[in-house]
């Protein structure tokens, strides 16, 4: 009976390990990060936006993560959160770049030269391209509506 109940213990260790909560992203729209950023300082967010990645003469690499692909076209400031590129970001480049992504990383509440603040995510710890603008997600492939 008391090898059932270590190796039962051991089994929860393994399934639930300690500071489970802390590496956990909070979900987040890029409205609400927009809006209220202060509500997400220094909290791990996923977030899903379309994003752009450039690169800066003065500043290098750098990425904005609008709400929608329009905001994007139309230079919409009011619409996106300024993104910290990682490593892999940059050698994901043309993957991600110019499509929807889902992005996890830290958001930081920065103060902007002229007295405001901005969101900025940083330290990011994953971007995956979620939808392409040429095929979104929630339209059929073209050879799936043939074979229908």
């Amino acid at each position: 009976m008391k090898y059932l109940f270590h190796l039962f213990f051991a089994c929860v260790l393994i399934a639930c390990p300690f500071g489970l909560g802390q590496d956990q992203a909070s979900p987040a729209s890029v409205i609400e990060l927009i809006a209220n950023p202060e509500k997400f300082e220094g909290k791990l967010v996923s977030v899903q936006g379309f994003l752009r990645i450039g690169h800066e003469k003065h500043h290098g690499f750098e990425a904005t993560l609008y709400l929608h692909q329009e905001d994007a076209r139309n230079l919409l400031g009011s619409n996106m959160v300024l993104v910290i590129p990682s490593e892999q970001m940059l050698r994901d480049q043309e993957k991600i770049d110019r499509i929807y992504v889902v992005l996890t990383g830290v958001l930081r509440f920065v103060p902007s030269a002229n007295g405001s603040h901005s969101a900025v995510i940083k330290d990011v710890r994953s971007c995956s391209a979620w939808s392409d603008p040429q095929r979104p997600v929630g339209e059929p492939h073209p050879k799936a509506s043939k074979q229908e």
